[in-house]
């Protein structure tokens, strides 16, 4: 892609004029479009929906699992339309809320979705377009694209417009619609492809995190897409599925979650196959346990892991390079592996506590400042007058600074438990949890104490064939923390529950407990 291309749409066309017969998406069964191909498609649909009365400014939503479909309705960015992928691991009650919010003029959704979207399509303000074979009374996007022309659309879009709505996962209060212009969209998408991940033509890259979270969407694909690579995408994860579809399409780039990283190091564990081109793994979205990056390495002694910090509302921040996992074998770098790396290309961070900027290693809140940073929350201006001040976007995110500039990210801000007026990082808890024998997985939270205001509770998956109890992993745990940090109640669980995006969901922990489902 251009480094100066001033618009989404503009890598589309340039990409084909670049790379016109170059396969530029495959999905698993072998389907594949060049970036010519891709970028005719793109330009039908441009004209379909134009004449069906869109224009730019009108949002459309899309209700989908990963597939060639869902990329190609990015294209109509380029005539300025708004995109809002929508989760679709929510409940009707949450989707109806956030089509009301964002108000799409068309709800494209996937054939297992369909009845969803019209359950939510807002009393039939939005039209539902259906991405496979459909209803017989819902229009196949297929059919839609039909009626546009291959000739490149009339634009007027400018850098500032807005692209898409990605709305955050709601882990700390109601979902919001974070907005993300054309500009930080792809600054986004060039830090990550040069500055982090290192991608060029000849990659090709495997996307099996979903499109509607920032790390899958732009951070990963459209970085990836953006450079020329081949991209294979995947409905969704399966361990077998990424390890098969590495030595089957000889994938060199992948972004996974801790938790995925562990399932797949299970499994190939259990069945090896060859992943000889993979050189590289990029993890992002939530902490991984220093036990489980250390045998990730030893697995996996030739590909390169990168890792990234970032949030939806900040883009991507930080970066810790192959080259620094690598070094931080030695004994005196080691402590690296704890953090997500230094801040990339224009972007500033900060840790403020009590209004004032931290020293060297001690804990406050994380502030960015960079081109990534969103442009602001859809229609909530107090929100996001209160997210960011004078450029400076407050995370919501604990850590802390090293001597080195290395980020240390200690835990979320809502996350932090106050025991007897101590601080408690469930982070550091789960860190030492992780490291017993017999601990598959462990989460920290923490729950109402009449004497404490707050205890420390700790939920953990066992190892297959492990036998743990509550009283052994206590005490167990008193010789490695502070006594106030260790957990007072401990719950065992088949599996944690998590979001799309692998982070554990501290808050429905302590809702189980509290209501008695674990014990």
């Amino acid at each position: 892609m251009d480094q100066n291309a001033r618009v989404f749409g503009e890598m589309f066309t340039q990409l084909a004029a670049l790379h016109p017969t170059r396969p530029a998406l495959r999905d698993k069964s072998g389907t594949n479009v060049s970036f010519g191909a891709f970028n005719r498609r793109i330009n039908r649909l441009n004209h379909a929906v134009a004449q069906r009365g869109l224009k730019q400014g009108d949002r459309v939503a899309i209700l989908a699992k990963n597939s060639l479909a869902y990329v190609e309705l990015f294209g109509l960015t380029k005539t300025g339309i708004v995109i809002v992928p929508l989760n679709w691991r929510l409940s009707l009650t949450e989707l109806q809320a956030l089509v009301a919010h964002c108000q799409p003029r068309i709800i494209f959704a996937d054939d297992e979705f369909l009845a969803t979207a019209l359950a939510v399509q807002n009393n039939r303000a939005s039209m539902v377009v259906a991405m496979g074979s459909g209803a017989p009374d819902v229009l196949p996007l297929s059919a839609l694209s039909e009626t546009g022309t291959d000739q490149e659309p009339q634009s007027s879009v400018a850098p500032d417009d807005p692209l898409c709505i990605i709305y955050t996962s709601g882990t700390t209060g109601a979902p919001k619609g974070v907005l993300h212009t054309h500009r930080t969209a792809l600054d986004n998408m060039r830090v990550s492809s040069h500055a982090a991940q290192g991608l060029g033509p000849g990659d090709r890259v495997m996307a099996v995190m979903p499109l509607f979270h920032i790390g899958g969407l732009l951070l990963h694909f459209f970085s990836a897409f953006s450079a020329g690579c081949t991209t294979t995408l995947l409905t969704e994860f399966s361990p077998r599925s990424v390890l098969e579809t590495i030595r089957d399409h000889r994938i060199s780039n992948v972004h996974l979650v801790p938790t995925m990283i562990a399932a797949v190091l299970d499994r190939y564990d259990a069945a090896p196959v060859d992943v000889s081109t993979l050189k590289t793994i990029l993890y992002a979205a939530s902490p991984i346990p220093s036990t489980l990056l250390r045998r990730a390495l030893i697995t996996l002694p030739d590909c390169g892991f990168v890792q990234s910090y970032g949030a939806t509302e900040s883009g991507m921040v930080t970066v810790l390079s192959a080259q620094q996992h690598i070094a931080a074998h030695d004994a005196d770098t080691a402590r690296i592996l704890m953090s997500c790396g230094q801040p990339v290309a224009d972007r500033a961070v900060r840790v403020i506590a009590d209004g004032r900027p931290c020293p060297p290693d001690a804990i406050g809140e994380i502030e960015v400042k960079s081109p990534g940073v969103m442009a602001g929350y859809w229609k909530n201006s107090a929100a996001s007058g209160a997210a960011v001040t004078d450029g400076w976007l407050k995370t919501g995110d604990l850590g802390y600074i090293d001597e080195n500039g290395f980020i240390y990210i200690v835990d979320r801000k809502n996350d932090m438990i106050i025991t007897g007026g101590e601080n408690v990082y469930p982070t550091e808890v789960e860190e030492h949890l992780c490291r017993l024998d017999g601990v598959a997985a462990a989460a920290v939270f923490g729950l109402p104490d009449p004497r404490w205001v707050e205890k420390v509770a700790a939920a953990i998956v066992t190892a297959p064939g492990a036998a743990l109890s509550g009283t052994a992993v206590m005490e167990a745990i008193r010789s490695e923390l502070a006594a106030y940090k260790c957990p007072k109640s401990v719950f065992f669980l088949a599996e944690l529950p998590k979001n799309a995006t692998g982070k554990v969901l501290r808050k429905e922990l302590r809702q189980m407990a509290l209501s008695g489902e674990i014990v």
